[in-house]
């Protein structure tokens, strides 16, 4: 799963947080008993028996680990962390793992008062309690009992409304774990989301909407309804300045900014702005409509794009754009005029290059995100923020944050927090890209960015690329093309939200790893040595030209093949009354199944299914290939002794006569 990485710093990563989470339980338990006792009860409610909380405290004290579940590394975007009763299992998702190693280059780089570090911690801490919460309570209790047990043995400050918060939320849902669905606790986005929102109701419409679809399970208020009907939100350009603001000459009083010498936007740049927008009512249910800035008496549309040179009175740098965000206290004081101000985008003059993947054009969807409810992940003044790793631009444009995996490069479209943030509060767009589509780049390009797409048969093709990809459906994201700063291979530039679902993979000219998901895919290598799995579903795996292997996670014995037209293998997979899977490869050269792998000696599926006796098991094939290095050796050795017994018996004999 992480054959990708230094396995060093993989290892020293995991050794680190798990370090860090044995002494993080051990110095929580060392506390006096009756502490220990009520903060369980904040966590678990009062229906467990003191004894076995005790007994379980008194292993983390003593340093016994053998209470806690076991851990299982899987694909799955749905959540950081998830423990299931049903399977007694700790799940950590491929992407948590990724996402803290990638940011160490070296071991020595390794400790653990790093944040990504402490971020994994508490992740694991809230499985755990979870997986306590379990044991002490025979039926599943309200709320999320694991973020509070991680708050308090980590020593997190909350507040009383963040409590009752956590007490109130439902965090079991269905998750798919190994192409089965079981049912889990798990930690996911919420706080991500609640992280994005100005305030719980803050958005244009009628409130009674919010929530209605959401692909974040909680929600941060009790609101529900209907998000099937599309809000209209209108908008419009300044070429005046209107007369709710501050003015002075040709200076103009902007929230405590200076803007000067206000400029009507040029042909093209409109044309960008329209552009932006577009990128919003594609993932949610809104449509944008422009009107003349004389509508609504002067004040223009709901969002109202003004161009002026901004300057900073609070001595800070140039500001490149900013925004009024829409806010559920309107009496917030601002400055005079506050609420006709609302929705008004100011964009620094400075600012002259909007194409999509440029500062410019980054600053304009980053301030359009304010206009619409969304606030910088950093800030604490609701209570809620975004920390560690999620704070850059790989998963929000509203981060003053770039990637560390991508330097130099910005967004081109909401990412994947802000997806899910907006279609919190204006609900899902479903009809957007619902034909057969192709996803696709030059070679080398610099691009960030996340796909939404609602329907049909779709390709992310990376044909055009000379350099390696990654491209993993299951795990909802990519690695295509290069970084701006250092010019190296991008890293988790592209993302796909869980509840996109895209078919098919064209790889490119080096050597690729394609992961396809749980539905039917078609994974094509194309050039180089390409590394292909089907992950589930009925897939057609096409390894194209050069050394190609395709990988299976069962062991041999458990699939079967059959030969099409003297060119294409069909392998099929059948775990006990589990519904078959039928696998279709062609120019594949090597096969990796669980613990065994082996080489197809021959460019020909008949040859290859001769190489069995024609029986048509795939597990055959060990008795006529070279198998693993491993066994290999062993048959060496056999072979060898035994031809050594031959030569010592003849040689015993001759003496003896």
């Amino acid at each position: 799963m992480f054959s990708d990485l230094n396995a060093d710093i993989v290892e020293s990563v995991l050794g680190e947080v798990w370090l860090e989470t044995q002494l993080q339980l051990q110095s929580f338990a060392s506390l006096p008993e009756a502490e220990l006792l009520e903060k369980f009860r904040l966590a678990f409610g009062d229906r467990f028996e003191e004894q076995a909380a005790l007994n379980i405290i008194e292993d983390w004290r003593n340093h016994n680990w053998e209470g806690l579940s076991p851990i299982e590394f899987v694909d799955n975007t749905q959540f950081r962390g998830a423990f299931s009763r049903e399977t007694n299992t700790i799940y950590f998702s491929e992407k948590l793992v990724r996402d803290t190693v990638l940011q160490f280059e070296t071991v020595e780089d390794i400790n653990s008062d790093n944040q990504y570090i402490q971020a994994f911690v508490a992740v694991w801490l809230e499985e755990i309690g979870h997986s306590v919460e379990a044991q002490l309570n025979e039926e599943e209790i309200a709320g999320d009992e694991g973020r509070i047990l991680a708050a308090v043995v980590i020593g997190e400050s909350y507040t009383r409304d963040q409590l009752k918060q956590w007490q109130q939320e439902e965090d079991q849902n269905e998750i798919i774990i190994n192409n089965q669905t079981i049912n889990a606790e798990f930690s996911v986005v919420e706080d991500d989301l609640y992280g994005l929102l100005t305030g719980p109701v803050a958005r244009w419409g009628n409130v009674n909407t919010i929530g209605g679809v959401n692909s974040v399970e909680t929600t941060p208020v009790s609101i529900s309804g209907s998000s099937e009907l599309t809000l209209v939100i209108t908008y419009s350009f300044m070429t005046t300045v209107p007369n709710y603001y501050d003015i002075d000459g040709d200076s103009v009083n902007v929230d405590g900014n200076l803007a000067t010498l206000l400029q009507p936007f040029s042909e093209d740049t409109t044309k960008f702005i329209v552009d932006a927008l577009k990128l919003y009512s594609d993932i949610a249910n809104i449509q944008f409509q422009e009107v003349d800035e004389t509508a609504n008496g002067g004040e223009g549309g709901t969002l109202n794009f003004g161009y002026a040179f901004l300057t900073d009175q609070m001595g800070m740098s140039d500001t490149a754009g900013l925004a009024y965000t829409p806010s559920s206290l309107l009496e917030f004081p601002y400055s005079p005029n506050f609420d006709k101000k609302i929705g008004d985008i100011w964009i620094d003059r400075n600012e002259t290059n909007f194409k999509p993947g440029t500062d410019g054009f980054f600053t304009i969807i980053h301030e359009i995100g304010h206009a619409l409810g969304l606030e910088h992940p950093h800030e604490t003044s609701d209570g809620d923020q975004i920390v560690g790793f999620k704070d850059n631009y790989e998963y929000t444009i509203m981060s003053y944050n770039e990637s560390k995996l991508n330097p130099g490069v910005f967004p081109r479209t909401p990412q994947i927090l802000d997806v899910a943030a907006i279609q919190y509060l204006y609900g899902v767009n479903n009809n957007t890209r619902s034909g057969d589509d192709i996803y696709s780049w030059e070679d080398n390009e610099n691009f960030m960015q996340t796909i939404w797409d609602t329907g049909g048969n779709d390709t992310i093709s990376a044909a055009k690329q000379s350099n390696e990809v990654t491209i993993d459906l299951a795990a909802g994201y990519a690695n295509i093309g290069l970084n701006n700063k250092t010019y190296k291979p991008a890293r988790s530039n592209l993302q796909i939200p869980v509840n996109v679902i895209i078919e098919n993979i064209k790889g490119g000219q080096g050597d690729d790893t394609l992961i396809g998901n749980n539905i039917d895919n078609r994974l094509e290598g194309n050039g180089g040595n390409d590394t292909l799995e089907g992950n589930g579903g009925n897939d057609f795996i096409d390894g194209g030209e050069g050394e190609d292997t395709a990988i299976f996670s069962d062991a041999p014995q458990n699939y079967d093949y059959e030969v099409i037209d003297n060119n294409q293998i069909k392998i099929i997979h059948a775990r006990g009354s589990e519904s078959v899977q039928t696998d279709i490869l062609i120019n594949i050269e090597n096969l990796n199944f669980l613990d065994t792998n082996l080489t197809v000696h021959t460019l020909t599926a008949q040859k290859f299914y001769q190489a069995t006796n024609q029986q048509g098991k795939v597990a055959d094939l060990l008795k006529h290939n070279s198998g693993s290095i491993f066994q290999q050796i062993i048959d060496f050795l056999v072979t060898y002794l035994v031809r050594l017994m031959v030569h010592l018996a003849v040689l015993i004999v001759v003496l003896v006569h």
